[in-house]
C-alpha cells in the first residue's frame, strides 16, 4: 500500500494515516465525487498535497473519458 491515498469521503480512514486539509473533487459533467487525501503518519508531506489533489483530479476526468467508465473507485494510491 502507498504512503498517500485519496479515499472517498465518508469511508473509514486507513489505519496509521492522518487525513490533510484539503480535497479533491472531480469536475467532470456536474459529477461532484470528492475525495480526502491521507498521508501515513510516517510520511506526512503537507507540500506534497497540491499536486496530489491534480494528481486525483486527472484520474478522475480520465475515467470520465473512459467509455466503460461506471463510478469512481473508493480510494487511489497517489505518488
Amino acid at each position: 500500500m502507498s504512503n498517500y491515498l485519496a479515499v472517498t469521503v465518508g469511508k473509514k480512514m486507513p489505519e496509521d494515516f492522518r487525513k490533510m486539509e484539503s480535497r479533491a473533487t472531480c469536475e467532470m459533467d456536474g459529477c461532484g465525487a470528492t475525495f480526502n487525501i491521507f498521508h501515513h503518519a510516517s510520511a506526512v508531506d503537507r507540500g506534497a498535497v497540491p499536486k496530489q489533489i491534480e494528481e486525483v483530479r486527472g484520474i478522475l476526468r480520465g475515467e470520465h473519458i473512459d467509455e466503460k467508465f461506471r463510478n469512481h473507485l473508493e480510494s487511489y494510491e497517489l505518488d
